[in-house]
Formats: C-alpha cells, sequence, structure tokens
C-alpha cells in the first residue's frame, strides 16, 4: 500500500494484520481521490475506522488542512502513528483511540468536517453512525460522508442525506452521500 499523489506521494505505508483491518485498496483509493479532486485541498476530514490511516493520509498528502483518525485497535494504532511520523504528516493529525460511536457521539462536539470517510467493518450496519454524524452536527451544510462497504451488503437508506455517487469496485461498493 502507498501514497498515491501529493507531498508524500510514492511513500510505502504499513498495514495492519488481516484480522485487525481490511485495507481500501490502492485501486479503490486512487478511484475515490479522483472523484474528489479539488474539494480535499483546504478541508478537515475524518478518516473512521482508520485502520492504517492510507485514506486519511492521503487526503492530507494531498492537500487537506487537517486529518482526524478514528481507530479503536492498539496494534492498528501503532501503525497508524508510525505512517503519519514517516509520511511526514504527523502535525496535521489528530488521533482519537476507542470506539468509534462513543467517539462520534462525545468527543468530537464542536468539531466540523468538510469530509468524513466511513469504513466500518462489513458486517456492521453503518447507518447509526450516519445517524451519530448527523445529530452531532460533525458535518458541515456542504460536506459529503464517503461510506465504505461490500458490494453485497444492502444499501443504507438516510433521510437525512442522499447518494450523490455509487460506484462498484471489485467487491466494495464506495457511497457518497450529501446533505438533503
Amino acid at each position: 500500500m502507498r501514497v498515491i499523489s501529493g507531498k508524500a506521494r510514492g511513500r510505502i505505508l504499513k498495514i495492519p494484520p488481516e484480522k485487525i483491518s481490511r485495507p481500501t485498496a490502492d485501486r479503490v483509493k486512487e478511484a475515490l481521490f479522483n472523484i474528489l479532486g479539488e474539494r480535499v485541498l483546504g478541508s478537515v476530514f475524518l478518516d473512521c475506522f482508520a485502520g492504517s490511516g492510507s485514506i486519511g493520509i492521503e487526503a492530507l498528502s494531498r492537500g487537506a488542512k487537517r486529518a482526524h483518525f478514528i481507530e479503536n485497535n492498539p496494534v492498528a494504532l501503532k501503525v497508524l502513528k508510525d505512517n503519519l511520523e514517516k509520511t511526514g504528516l504527523l502535525s496535521l493529525a489528530t488521533i482519537w483511540k476507542g470506539k468509534a460511536g462513543v467517539i462520534l457521539s462525545r468527543r468530537l462536539k464542536g468539531v466540523e468536517f468538510d469530509i468524513i470517510f466511513l469504513d466500518p467493518p462489513y458486517s456492521l450496519n453503518p447507518f447509526p453512525f450516519l445517524e451519530l454524524i448527523e445529530t452531532n452536527k460533525l458535518i458541515g451544510a456542504k460536506g459529503i460522508v464517503i461510506l465504505e462497504g461490500s458490494r453485497q451488503s444492502p444499501e443504507v437508506d438516510c433521510a437525512f442525506w442522499r447518494i450523490a455517487e455509487n460506484r462498484v469496485y471489485g467487491d466494495t461498493r464506495i457511497s457518497i452521500w450529501q446533505k438533503e
């Protein structure tokens, strides 16, 4: 796994063991950032269920102003911190250790994100996380939420947002949500 573009381009990232995380494939990451384009520049980015941090690191490398990372697993947290240090992007990052639901509901109050990337384990229903983002006003009026999931997972219905983009890459589905 590598940083695809920007100031940390070409840097190889460590990944946690397979049992701990399911990293987003470089092909999917590249397609996602091609869709996002200039929107990343100057943004405040949240990488939720961060694992290695590859998505948030890519955002920082491409010009995001700040990235927050949420991860619960201590092994993944070590890999994430190592990757941020290796890319020279640690000073632009905030790492939150704990369960995503707890951090989204209690610790991030008052922080407004431009882009939120959610990549929960495929076995988890993502709707409660989308609901926490909305309830706690963690996304700006023009912000977007990106949900990575399995192609086989049922599509999520969310009354307060609409799907702006829905793409499938192999077994991975990327849905980009905007405010209704």
